[in-house]
């Protein structure tokens, strides 16, 4: 099944995923069955070490602006 012409295996990154729009967003990629893993983002510290719904959801606490934060981005696999 894919998503948006989108066949897996892929990854997505979700900035924002917390909750609202971002939320659902990164719920519709983990289920939809075209992404073996959705990268979703927030600055929130405790969000990211909550577990997710899914398993193939990574919360990954993340600033844009900040270069450490990026780098925890770059190293999520």
């Amino acid at each position: 099944m894919g998503w948006c012409g989108v066949e897996g295996p892929a990854c997505a990154l979700v900035v924002g995923g917390r909750g609202g729009v971002g939320a659902a967003f990164t719920k519709s990629l983990a289920q939809c069955g075209a992404f073996e893993r959705v990268i979703t983002t927030s600055t929130d510290p405790e969000w990211s070490t909550t577990a997710p719904e899914r398993e193939n959801v990574i919360r990954v606490e993340a600033d844009l602006l900040d270069e450490t934060s990026l780098e925890r981005l770059r190293n999520q696999q």
